[in-house]
């Protein structure tokens, strides 16, 4: 991860309701974005926003909610 990457990272962290990237989300989680494109054709993976344009964002809170939603005891 770059320094640029770092620093918009830790702003989008202030920002409880900004949308993110799916770069953004793969780096997150640690995974590919192709990874996330595919949990994304299959319904799995967190809830994204799709807009008219065809861009895709994730809401933080989507994100976080998904990971909860996975977390499994040991």
């Amino acid at each position: 991860m770059n320094v640029n990457s770092e620093n918009r990272l830790a702003s989008v962290a202030d920002l409880p309701e900004q949308l993110l990237t799916r770069a953004d989300v793969a780096q997150w989680l640690s995974l590919r974005p192709k990874t996330l494109a595919n949990w994304a054709s299959s319904g799995l993976g967190p809830n994204f926003v799709k807009f008219p344009c065809g861009s895709l964002r994730y809401e933080r809170a989507a994100v976080q909610t998904w990971i909860e939603s996975n977390r499994r005891a040991a």
